[in-house]
């Protein structure tokens, strides 16, 4: 066999694999879209997003969907329930112990302004049994809480529809949220740096609870915290500030007996409420009413944000009547009269 014999064989060797593998490539099927999606996860998990290392345990009938490296939206069938959102937060305003609320309550509004959901009418917010704080804010009776998880990589807000979801599926929700991010130091104030925080703003401001009580009525001081009312020389109220740790007063209903104690221990200079007994009659405020022998005492919880404390405003309401009562909780104010001295 000659040498140009087998050059030309070689060469329709090597055009015969190129064919094939042509061939190969031109034939081969796509992915489907359940190996578009499995890449799809992989290069979300690849991204780097703090949201990637959350593990969710959701309740029945409630599901999860990416929406993106910064969101996650929970769906119950086809409704949009809630979600978590990765916030713009800059960790420094934490260092304000009393004061980071406010900064938060813009954040978290303009975080869901940019979902779309309704601007609010009304706001409120407190501390949360799951996380560093809780904002509500509505339009009429609708709600959506905002409970904020600080975590090392990122702050999230996770917010809930409670036109879908109870205050039992908001529990499930929340205890069904883990990531090695979020620990419980960051979300938590301990009492050491909460009174160390209201001492410093009590050093630069002076604060007094000031209430407008009509003319029969008197006021006493009662040490330096709190005071009664007289009619006619009889205690008919008075207030008195009262401390709650972080997280019973968002639950007050399961933290009843523990509230109800604290306000016969920290009013016992006052009133004696030790034969009494005490019931949660309102939310908003929270309202607790103390009864024995048909004498009966109404106690109002006042939360003010700018020193992180509350005050017990009660009355006998057996002697003075609701609109007495409506008016003088109307005009209580905790008020900085610094600039007085």
């Amino acid at each position: 066999m000659s040498m140009r014999t087998l050059r030309t064989m070689f060469l329709l060797f090597i055009i015969a694999l190129c064919l094939v593998g042509c061939s190969t490539e031109s034939n081969s099927p796509a992915s489907s879209p359940s190996e578009s999606t499995e890449a799809q996860e992989t290069q979300a998990e690849n991204s780097g997003s703090p949201l990637t290392a959350i593990s969710l345990t959701l309740p029945d009938g409630i599901s999860s969907v990416n929406v993106s490296d910064a969101q996650i939206d929970f769906m119950s069938n086809t409704q949009r329930i809630g979600g978590i959102i990765i916030m713009d937060c800059d960790p420094a305003i934490f260092d304000d112990v009393l004061g980071f609320s406010s900064s938060l309550e813009e954040l978290v509004n303009e975080a869901l302004d940019h979902l779309g959901l309704p601007s609010a009418e009304w706001t409120m917010n407190s501390s949360s049994e799951y996380g560093i704080h809780e904002f509500s804010r509505g339009v009429g009776a609708s709600e959506y809480k905002t409970h904020v998880l600080r975590g090392s990589q990122a702050t999230y807000a996770v917010w809930l529809d409670k036109e879908y979801v109870s205050d039992s599926l908001e529990d499930e929700i929340m205890t069904g949220i883990h990531s090695e991010d979020i620990v419980d130091s960051l979300n938590r104030i301990s009492n050491e740096d909460f009174m160390n925080a209201i001492s410093k703003e009590m050093d630069k401001h002076t604060y007094q609870f000031t209430v407008d009580l009509p003319s029969q009525l008197l006021m006493e001081q009662v040490e330096d915290d709190g005071a009664v009312f007289l009619q006619n020389g009889n205690i008919v109220g008075g207030y008195k500030v009262i401390h709650f740790e972080k997280g019973i007063l968002p639950k007050v209903h399961e933290n009843q007996d523990v509230v109800l104690q604290r306000i016969v221990d920290d009013l016992s200079a006052q009133i004696v409420l030790s034969e009494y007994q005490g019931e949660i009659i309102a939310d908003m405020p929270i309202t607790l009413r103390f009864t024995n022998q048909g004498a009966e005492n109404t106690h109002y919880i006042l939360s003010y944000g700018q020193i992180g404390t509350q005050y017990d405003l009660w009355f006998d309401s057996k002697v003075l009547d609701e609109d007495t009562i409506a008016q003088i909780i109307q005009h209580a104010a905790l008020v900085d009269v610094s600039g007085s001295k």
